[in-house]
């Protein structure tokens, strides 16, 4: 026994078999300048033949959030720009060259390996500085004066680092 469908489930059904229809729209381009004061987020302009460019391009995923990752290509390189869905925006999808990464996050960043992390690499250093001593003709000298500076920046570290666990 089949149900009977109604007008509009029929017709989300039709278009969302158009939409399967459709094909992906991806295209190398030249990165020709990049706008960082825009409402809608960082953007740049694109190249995609000679002399004819696509302005507000975006380089985040989402207008007007600042959280995650932006990635900065540097201009003059290519990019695959991607349209959103059926709209006539573009994302960058993928980059030859990166000018700089830039992370904004909620918790602390991890940047980590199989062997070792940042955070436990930066306050090692910074532990052994602290613990510096110089022979001087009148025997070894203490800790340095500015100590109290090395154990603020390790505060800073801790802020903002993770060990990945």
């Amino acid at each position: 026994m089949s149900k009977s469908r109604t007008k509009e489930e029929e017709q989300l059904r039709q278009e969302i078999k158009d939409l399967n229809k459709q094909k992906a729209i991806n295209m190398t381009v030249k990165v020709t300048a990049i706008d960082d004061s825009l409402p809608i987020g960082p953007t740049c302009t694109v190249e995609i033949a000679e002399g004819v460019l696509v302005y507000r391009v975006r380089l985040r995923s989402v207008t007007g959030s600042k959280a995650g990752f932006l990635i900065i290509p540097v201009i003059g390189s290519y990019v695959i720009i991607s349209r959103l869905g059926l709209s006539n925006e573009w994302y960058v999808s993928m980059f030859s060259e990166v000018e700089e990464i830039r992370s904004e996050t909620v918790g602390k960043i991890s940047i980590l390996n199989t062997v070792e992390n940042l955070k436990t690499i930066m306050n090692d250093l910074l532990a052994a500085i602290q613990a510096i001593t110089v022979t001087t003709p009148a025997g070894p000298s203490g800790p340095p004066i500015n100590i109290a500076d090395f154990i603020a920046i390790n505060l800073r570290i801790n802020n903002l680092l993770s060990d990945g666990t």
